[in-house]
């Protein structure tokens, strides 16, 4: 399950920032504020990446303050929460901090993703923008793919380009018109052709070659049948209210957040992939297996 950020970044980065702001005398700010205004530095810069902060990002990043104070058992001042987010504002020291700690630390580093994911999703909708701001800060903070994949994916539903499907269907050899039949019909076809099982007596290059088209047949199929290119419509599983499994979506319907938990209300079904949970702003709904997968890692592990 999504921590709710309930931790301390510590180390070199709070030391530095609380130096930055102690000088030579005392400090305005106490440890705990200082360490979620290096925080906070990093999500306003997220909110502001698609050019305009919404209301709604502005109160999440509140909360995120407000939560962690509580945590540490602080006095929470909504005034002085408002101050302190304001010195971070835009505070390109404190964003260094917040880099430098990341680099080293990939856990804070992935709680970090996380959060600010949710910043960029509190308005409903992730622009290419904010995706570009956050992949390319993960980028500076020696960020792997695999890591930016898998803090993208409870919030960013994949999308794919008409240049996209147009390969997908070349590799198949179906029009854009084919129905689902006829692209499963072609599918089954191509893969029973070039399936590595039929290649073992062949030589070494023979054999890698089906192995790439094997591939390549599947990955075109999945992008255009399972995975929401028009056809399949991917994204319509949900975990059941109960949270002991997964189920197609239904119109209007209950379900849990496979993240966090929380019991959500569904849209109705033409907009289901663009749900989201109302807590943590993960999505709602994901294809079949990655629905099963989430249901077996996530949910069986919190």
């Amino acid at each position: 399950m999504i921590d709710p950020f309930s931790m301390l970044i510590g180390g070199a980065a709070v030391a530095w920032a609380y130096n930055y702001f102690t000088g030579e005398g005392e400090s305005e700010f106490t440890e705990s504020e200082v360490t979620m205004m290096v925080i906070s530095s990093f999500l306003c810069a997220v909110a502001k990446a698609d050019g305009q902060v919404d209301a709604k990002e502005e109160s999440l990043i509140r909360d995120v303050f407000r939560d962690q104070l509580k945590n540490q058992a602080e006095t929470i001042d909504e005034d002085r929460i408002k101050v302190c987010i304001e010195h971070s504002r835009e505070n390109e020291e404190l964003q260094n901090a917040v880099i430098n700690h990341a680099q080293q630390d990939a856990d804070f580093r992935m709680h970090l993703f996380r959060f600010a994911w949710r910043v960029a999703a509190k308005d409903g909708k992730i622009t290419d923008d904010e995706i570009e701001f956050i992949v390319q800060a993960g980028r500076v903070m020696n960020a792997t793919d695999d890591e930016l994949m898998f803090s993208m994916l409870p919030y960013v539903r994949q999308t794919t380009n008409d240049d996209t499907l147009g390969a997908a269907r070349e590799v198949l050899g179906v029009d854009a018109g084919e129905s689902v039949t006829d692209i499963k019909k072609r599918y089954r076809s191509l893969s029973m052709k070039y399936h590595p099982d039929k290649f073992h007596s062949e030589n070494a290059v023979v054999a890698e070659m089906a192995s790439e088209k094997f591939r390549q047949v599947t990955e075109a199929y999945e992008l255009l049948v399972g995975g929401g290119g028009g056809g399949g419509g991917g994204h319509e599983y949900i975990l059941q209210p109960s949270g002991n499994g997964i189920e197609r979506a239904s119109d209007k319907g209950l379900c849990r957040c496979y993240f966090c938990q929380q019991k959500c209300k569904l849209p109705p079904i033409d907009h289901i992939e663009t749900a989201r949970c109302g807590k943590c702003q993960a999505l709602l709904a994901f294809d079949k297996d990655m629905g099963q997968s989430l249901l077996e890692n996530v949910v069986e592990g919190s």
